[in-house]
This record gives C-alpha cells, structure tokens and sequence, in this order.
C-alpha cells in the first residue's frame, strides 16, 4: 500500500474488497489485518469453499482491476507481496 494512501484503503477499500468477495460464489470469510509497526501492510486472509471457486474470484477480481472504474483503486497499491492458495492442516 502507498504510505499516504493506507488510510483511505483501510477506511474505503478493505470494504470494497469485502463487498466484492462476499458476492463471489463460495466465499466464507473474509478477514483483513493491518500491521502494527508498518501502518501501511495489509494482509487478507480469504476462506473458500473450494479453490476452484477462489482461482474464479482472482479472475473476476483481474478482469476488473484493468476497468476504468476500478484504478483508482488499484493505483492505492504499492505492490503484492505474496499471494497464494493454501489449504487447512489438520
């Protein structure tokens, strides 16, 4: 996240990600974290119902992170540090 724009992510965006996530099919839950020490790190941690439906979600959520309606938003990210799909250990 850009440093000056990490309050308006954490005030606007994490809800525009949650409302875009909770209309996804399969999506469970949604948890955002913000770190302590670095204010300007998030993390997101998104529960599926299978990963087919999360690998479906990136996609929609790619798709419409190149539309004229969505860079400003997309412009408030520095970089993605690490993404990936996980599965639970038992």
């Amino acid at each position: 996240m850009k440093p000056d724009q990490a309050e308006s992510f954490a005030q606007e965006g994490i809800e525009g990600l949650r409302t875009f996530a909770s209309n996804q099919p399969g999506m469970q839950r949604h948890i955002s974290f913000r770190s302590i020490k670095q204010p300007d790190v998030f993390v997101d941690f998104v529960s599926w119902d299978s990963l087919e439906n999360a690998e479906a979600a990136v996609a929609k959520m790619d798709e419409l992170s190149k539309s004229d309606e969505m860079q400003d938003m997309m412009a408030t990210f520095e970089k993605v540090e690490f993404f990936d799909h996980f599965k639970l250990v038992p």
